[in-house]
């Protein structure tokens, strides 16, 4: 399993409190290479603080069309890549990483996030991002 992130921008975040995780869309999936079993947690930076609404297992990239289809739904967001979860997580509270948890994140290259005076850099999240294993445990 890989481990990757999704940023969802802040008034996305802030207008889906209680959104479902069963599904996530990019145009990034199939260009990062993420795959069935791997893992997406959604995030995004507010006031330099990394906050995650919880995960999704994929069971499955599709474009728009086939997303539509699978689950039943017209008004998805436009993007080519859809992830379809075979199972997913949302926490009942988002949940705000410490500057020690982010510090743990490492990219498969070795680089880790951007802090700059004690504030996660929103950069380092932008898109979507493949961490190592230690994300899993949150």
């Amino acid at each position: 399993m890989r481990v990757f992130t999704q940023y969802w921008k802040n008034e996305t975040w802030l207008a889906s409190t209680s959104a479902k995780l069963d599904h996530a869309a990019s145009n990034l999936f199939r260009e990062r290479k993420v795959g069935r079993g791997d893992r997406i947690y959604i995030v995004t930076v507010l006031a330099g603080r990394l906050y995650v609404r919880g995960w999704l297992e994929v069971d499955a990239i599709l474009s728009q069309r086939q997303a539509q289809l699978r689950l039943k739904d017209t008004s998805l967001w436009e993007a080519t890549d859809h992830a379809i979860a075979k199972r997913w997580h949302r926490s009942s509270t988002d949940r705000i990483l410490s500057m020690k948890d982010v510090r743990r994140l490492v990219r498969p290259d070795g680089s880790r996030p951007v802090i700059r005076n004690g504030a996660v850099d929103g950069q380092t999240f932008r898109g979507v991002q493949e961490f190592t294993a230690e994300l899993r445990s949150y």
